[in-house]
Formats: structure tokens, sequence, C-alpha cells
């Protein structure tokens, strides 16, 4: 497997009720919350994927609360191509 990385602050979680663009669609991951850590001013989620895989995403508090990013609730994001970084 080769080592990657993304910033928190550039994961995008996609909202189910409304249609994705086609760029969004092409990076799509799908996991569970296994944490949820409020932060102040935003909240830190850790997602384990589908794959194994396990990222931490960074919302304001206000997008968690409204999203209602609870642990164990299962959820789509999509990856900022441009903010990828390989090892």
């Amino acid at each position: 497997m080769i080592p990657w990385c993304i910033r928190p602050e550039h994961v995008m979680v996609l909202r189910g009720d409304r249609p994705s663009g086609t760029a969004v669609k092409e990076k799509q991951m799908g996991g569970e919350i296994i944490r949820s850590l409020h932060t102040g001013p935003t909240y830190q989620v850790e997602l384990a994927c589908d794959g194994g895989m396990k990222f931490e995403i960074e919302l304001p508090l206000h997008s968690h609360r409204k999203l209602g990013l609870d642990k164990r609730k299962r959820i789509m994001v999509s990856l900022k191509k441009r903010e990828i970084h390989i090892f």
C-alpha cells in the first residue's frame, strides 16, 4: 500500500439529500464514524472506511450539528484530489 495523507479540513462530508457533482463522485469513500471530538470551534471526526483505512475529518461546529454526525453513523466523504499527498 502506498502511504498518503490529506489534511482533515480537505475531506468533504457528502449530504445524502443532495446530488453530487461528477468530480465529487469520482473520489467518494464510505465509512462509519468511530470518534467525534469537540475542540471548540470545530469537531474532529474519525472515520473508519469500508476498506479498513481510518482518517480524520475537521468540521466547523455548525456543520457537525447540521449533519448530525454522531458516533456509529455511516457517511460518505469526498477527498480533494489536489490535497492528497503521496509519500
